[in-house]
């Protein structure tokens, strides 16, 4: 998937599942890790979602970078548009035990 629009479209239905809002109302501004009002698991399951979708890796200092929608999808285009992908991604089960 080396197509941005692509990147941005599926990356905001797996933000609208996994956080539990309205596709619509997905914008780039949509806050992330600066919005009081998403809750951290939530995001560690969109992050360990758009992992799944786009089979990359998200290091979790990086995941601090994202305060909004945009942040993210940039960061996955990026990898995904330079071919960085060596480190293997990590399970379910290991991503939930680095979070709780």
């Amino acid at each position: 998937m080396r197509d941005y629009k692509m990147i941005y479209n599926a990356a905001a239905e797996v933000l609208s599942e996994t956080i539990g809002i309205m596709r619509g109302e997905v914008t780039s501004r949509t806050g992330l890790v600066s919005d009081p009002a998403i809750d951290p698991v939530d995001i560690a399951k969109y992050v360990m979602a758009c992992e799944k979708r786009f089979d990359v890796v998200i290091h979790d200092e990086d995941v601090l970078t994202f305060l909004c929608f945009e942040d993210s999808v940039r960061y996955i285009a990026d990898v995904l548009f330079e071919g960085e992908q060596s480190v293997p991604i990590a399970s379910d089960k290991e991503r939930e035990a680095w979070y709780y």
